[in-house]
């Protein structure tokens, strides 16, 4: 895997991060439900970022 592959997937990663927040406000009325939706989408980084590196 070169340096580039990385660096590419953290980007992809950071704009499907920012729109699914865009989406939160745009698709949500209620402030209760955006609060949800946001912690959802926190939680669902978190869980996938804080696992260990596979073993190769």
């Amino acid at each position: 895997m070169g340096p580039g592959q990385p660096l590419g997937g953290a980007a992809l990663s950071g704009i499907g991060f920012t729109v699914a927040l865009l989406i939160i406000g745009l698709a949500l009325d209620s402030p209760d439900l955006q609060e949800q939706a946001t912690i959802g989408v926190l939680i669902a980084i978190g869980t996938t970022c804080g696992g260990r590196p596979p073993h190769g």
